[in-house]
């Protein structure tokens, strides 16, 4: 990427993210990996993130990282009263890092969550904001607790004041720019996921591995379809097929015992949390990657594996049906449809149907998805230089 570093280096960005950190020690991930790519431009990047405990530390000379307290929540009330609690410690914090570190631009990573808390800070410090928008928080909502018609509405009406009183707002979709503008942004562009492809590359395979591989990784809540993937399961449990499951959440016992009671355990292991920097060796350890989701913005999972040489297996949510073809670089699926998974994986028992997949879809994601730390430093130094202009005439007319 060719820029020019003493552009940027009067821009202190801090970034609000709903990640949940477990153990800050080996806190290492996408969000971390973004925050150093940003420092070696910017004068300093600030993360927000969730965590047990509040804590606060330095991890490089220009990077920090903050987290606020985080809980679990079961019901649609626990999660509403425990948002409100995390909104009032995104706004102090913020204010904090205002008075400390003199941040002056803020990016939230969602809408509901930190966007909302984020925006009301920044209306009070008179700082820029920026929305980045990766999904439809509210269809994710619906999966999970069902939601009723009032919260609904509650959630259209954050959305709008969000979007009403943002500088800018990057969509990783055409669909969620649209939404964007609909709910009153300004100022919407389209940006492409965050991954790393020089850290996700294909490895050549010594051996041959007698059975097909086939990984899902990802969250395991509702909506990402992973109680489809184990109907899937059952209906090729006769074929020379395994299924590695990585990742946690709420749904994992229900997933395990789901596993138990279909008699797949020697088939599907679930193989939990992995460290970030070890996902590049768990996805050329596959052979296929599946994503059966009912909702998703731009899948960064899906870049990686096939980043890595990896054919996938998609529903057609999200940027899916605008970057991939179906038979093309990917093979895409109804939502839901089990049946439509065991025959896709079939297909992909076929190592050259495999190949020439991967091949494709690669060389499709690494021309398109190759812009973002450039196009957001660009977006960021220009609406801290209209901030400072505004400030500058305001002292000269007084």
């Amino acid at each position: 990427m060719t820029v020019s570093v003493h552009r940027y280096k009067s821009i202190r960005l801090c970034i609000v993210n709903t990640l949940y950190v477990k153990e800050m020690k080996i806190f290492h991930g996408v969000v971390l990996e973004e925050a150093l790519k940003f420092s070696k431009y910017l004068e300093q990047v600030h993360v927000i993130l969730f965590h047990k405990y509040r804590r606060s530390l330095r991890f490089r000379k220009n990077v920090f990282i903050h987290t606020i307290p985080a809980s679990s929540y079961s019901n649609l009330l626990s999660a509403i009263l425990y948002t409100f609690v995390s909104y009032l410690f995104i706004i102090i914090l913020l204010i904090k890092l205002r008075l400390h570190y003199k941040i002056n631009i803020v990016r939230a990573d969602d809408i509901i969550r930190t966007g909302f808390p984020t925006t009301i800070a920044c209306l009070l410090l008179r700082i820029p904001k920026v929305i980045y928008v990766a999904g439809y928080e509210e269809e994710v909502l619906k999966y999970r607790y069902s939601t009723n018609r009032a919260v609904l509405k509650i959630l259209r009406f954050l959305e709008r004041f969000v979007m009403l009183f943002s500088d800018h707002v990057f969509a990783v979709t055409s669909q969620l720019v649209s939404r964007a503008r609909i709910f009153g942004a300004k100022s919407v562009s389209w940006t492409p996921s965050l991954f790393f492809p020089e850290k996700f590359t294909p490895k050549n395979q010594l051996t041959m591995y007698p059975k097909l591989r086939v990984l899902y990784a990802g969250r395991l809540e509702r909506g990402k379809g992973v109680e489809v993937l184990i109907k899937a399961a059952k209906l090729l449990r006769e074929e020379d097929i395994e299924f590695r499951i990585i990742g946690d959440g709420s749904l994992r016992k229900s997933l395990e015992w789901m596993v138990k009671k279909l008699g797949l355990n020697s088939i599907v292991k679930f193989l939990g949390l992995i460290p970030h920097s070890k996902m590049p060796e768990i996805y050329n350890d596959a052979d296929v990657f599946v994503l059966p989701s009912f909702t998703e913005g731009a899948p960064v999972a899906v870049l990686e594996a096939i980043s890595c040489g990896k054919p996938v297996i998609v529903t057609p949510v999200g940027i899916i049906p605008e970057v991939f073809k179906n038979g093309i670089d990917a093979l895409i699926i109804p939502p839901g449809d089990h049946l439509a998974l065991a025959n896709a994986i079939r297909i992909l028992k076929d190592p050259m149907i495999r190949e020439r997949l991967a091949k494709n879809a690669r060389a499709h994601v690494l021309k398109v998805f190759n812009s973002y730390i450039q196009q957001h430093i660009e977006a960021y130094s220009r609406i801290v230089a209209i901030q400072d202009e505004a400030k500058s005439l305001a002292k000269k007319t007084n």
